[in-house]
């Protein structure tokens, strides 16, 4: 099995194009890649764009089958997600209160 990662910025995905072995003989083992195995490829050898996170996967539901010759090789995609830094909120200092001064009532008059 051979596998490829491309990443592709300008529209936030990244293609996994794995290709599989046709057999030729009933003797020899058939491969069979389904999704939970481009998965764990994934999570093993893919690293993301800096500035990127893995986001999910746009076609989940195909396998690769190597007794198929239209069947060994296959793509799935999967989106990115930018991750955007937030610049750190100044803190605001609370309207300051005058302090106001009461007139003392004078007794007497």
């Amino acid at each position: 099995m051979k596998y490829t990662f491309k990443n592709d910025l300008e529209n936030n995905k990244m293609d996994v194009e794995v290709t599989i072995n046709l057999r030729k003989q009933a003797n020899h083992e058939l491969e069979i890649v389904k999704w939970h195995d481009v998965q764990k490829i994934v999570a093993e050898h893919y690293k993301c764009p800096k500035n990127y996170k893995l986001g999910t996967c746009n076609n989940p539901v195909q396998y690769l089958n190597g007794d198929n010759h239209k069947r060994c090789k296959g793509t799935w995609t999967y989106e990115l997600h930018e991750i955007v830094k937030a610049k750190p909120a100044t803190k605001q200092k609370p309207p300051v209160k005058k302090a106001s001064t009461k007139k003392k009532k004078t007794a007497g008059k």
